[in-house]
């Protein structure tokens, strides 16, 4: 098949390779450095954990602990009973204290609102829930022995409790001790959220180091490779091909294998990994409202499909319009004194216009 000047076609319609044959030729380049793959994909999970684990764990307890507290406070009288309450109200999902014969139980403000209105009042009235959400001291900060009985809770060795209505009313110097405490925990928070901060950059770096290490060595070793096959062609090859296609070939394709491997594989990778822990989370957050939201998937998975047949077949078709676009520029450029003595003068314009419009024609989609 020929297409413009009687030139090869660039058609690729009848060669039908498989997404997955594709990668696997491109990959078997990319062998040499599996040492720096693996290194990649092993960064990149640990960019995931940190990603999950920053907002999950520091910002979110921050938040609910000292700021804005989300938190019930359950007091019983021994293991056994609090244990037993664990065990019929397991969707409550208590977390349990015990410290010197006391026994506690801390629950989010949305898993108490399952418990139905009369079982509520109920343990609120025999002192079972306290009716405030409550703020997390630090102990060693903190002298109980300053405040009345009744104020403070103390959980473990390191934390005390102290109810939402219990610090209103306390008097101005204990107020004033007890917010310093909560500011000092806040910024305990920040500094962590800090620390987390810039490993995750010294890791991010890492990572993009050694996949690019990985892409730039592969495609070197690809550029040589095509390189040395062009130059083994016979001279009918070159007679057939335009200069211009080959160098976009051999340049612009290449740098676009380039960044699909250095950006695009790891994004991909990076999105799905991210995504996954995202679902987990909200699964074990609060399963029901996770399958509300899971919903949509079926539409947006049906859209992302048909979005990607039809960008691949308009993308493949815009390879080869640019390719013939340089071919034709090269092949003007590169002959411009024999065109020039030729009586073709005033065709080639012409074709190189027509080229161009239905470039742009490509690229604007009209």
């Amino acid at each position: 098949m020929e297409d413009y000047q009687g030139f090869q076609s660039d058609d690729l319609k009848n060669r039908k390779y498989s997404d997955l044959q594709l990668i696997g030729k491109l990959f078997r380049y990319l062998l040499p450095y599996k040492f720096h793959l693996i290194m990649s994909l092993l960064l990149l999970a640990a960019i995931t954990v940190i990603e999950l684990f920053t907002p999950l764990v520091v910002t979110k307890r921050a938040i609910d602990e000292c700021i804005a507290p989300n938190k019930y406070l359950l007091i019983f009288d021994s293991q056994t009973e609090m244990d037993d309450f664990d065990l019929k109200h397991d969707y409550m999902k208590i977390e349990k204290y015990s410290y010197k014969g006391n026994f506690y139980g801390v629950v989010k403000n949305r898993n108490i609102a399952y418990l139905e209105n009369e079982f509520r009042e109920k343990i609120e009235k025999d002192g079972t829930l306290l009716p405030d959400n409550v703020y997390f001291l630090d102990a060693k900060k903190i002298d109980q022995s300053a405040f009345s009985q009744n104020t403070l809770f103390r959980i473990s060795d390191t934390t005390v409790l102290l109810t939402t209505s219990a610090y209103k009313s306390l008097p101005t110097e204990l107020a004033s001790i007890v917010k310093k405490n909560l500011i000092v925990r806040i910024a305990n928070y920040g500094f962590l959220f800090i620390l987390i901060t810039i490993v995750q950059l010294f890791v991010t770096f890492f990572q993009i180091y050694t996949i690019n290490y990985a892409a730039q060595h592969g495609m070197f070793k690809l550029r040589m490779k095509l390189f040395d096959h062009i130059a083994k062609m016979p001279v009918t090859y070159f007679d057939r091909n335009p200069v211009g296609r080959l160098v976009t070939r051999v340049t612009s394709d290449i740098r676009t294998l380039d960044e699909l491997l250095s950006n695009g594989v790891i994004t991909i990778l990076a999105d799905f990994t991210i995504l996954f822990g995202i679902i987990v989370l909200m699964l074990l957050l609060d399963w029901r409202l996770a399958l509300v939201s899971f919903s949509i998937v079926p539409v947006v998975f049906y859209i992302t499909v048909t979005f990607r047949l039809k960008v691949r077949v308009a993308y493949r078709e815009l390879r080869k319009k640019v390719s013939a676009l340089n071919a034709s520029l090269s092949e003007n450029i590169s002959g411009v004194k024999i065109i020039q003595l030729s009586t073709s003068t005033n065709t080639k314009p012409l074709l190189l216009r027509i080229s161009i419009v239905n470039t742009m024609k490509l690229l604007t989609g009209s």
